[in-house]
């Protein structure tokens, strides 16, 4: 079913999901699925969240709070020392926006956020 043969763990680039008023978060869509490490999908979901905070500002306090709950529950169950690892993936899926950002003219007044928050 997965693709790629680097070991790991499954991932699921892009993943969608759907958040319910109570507190289940269910993940779907695995078209993208690949195998690798854990953390490049940490990292990319935390830019999601980030970039999308940036495109739509009313919803950026939101954002931030998903993201911080999403990093504190993925840092409970998992192997101490991957902060690092999940930092330089999200900083790389920020790259990756910040490129979409200058294609897309919609996106465009979103850049030079994109990339203040990459760099801090």
């Amino acid at each position: 079913m997965f693709t790629g043969g680097g070991g790991g763990e499954p991932l699921f680039q892009g993943f969608n999901l759907s958040f319910k008023a109570s507190e289940h978060v269910y993940l779907l869509d695995l078209d993208l699925a690949s195998m690798g490490p854990a953390e490049l999908d940490v990292g990319n979901y935390l830019a999601h969240l980030d970039e999308y905070g940036i495109r739509f500002p009313s919803d950026k306090d939101r954002c931030s709070e998903l993201g911080k709950h999403f990093l504190e529950g993925y840092l409970a169950r998992s192997e101490k020392g991957c902060e690092r690892s999940i930092e330089i993936w999200r900083k790389l899926a920020l790259a990756r926006h910040i490129a979409i950002s200058t294609r897309i003219s919609d996106r465009s007044h979103t850049t030079r956020d994109l990339l203040d928050t990459m760099l801090a």
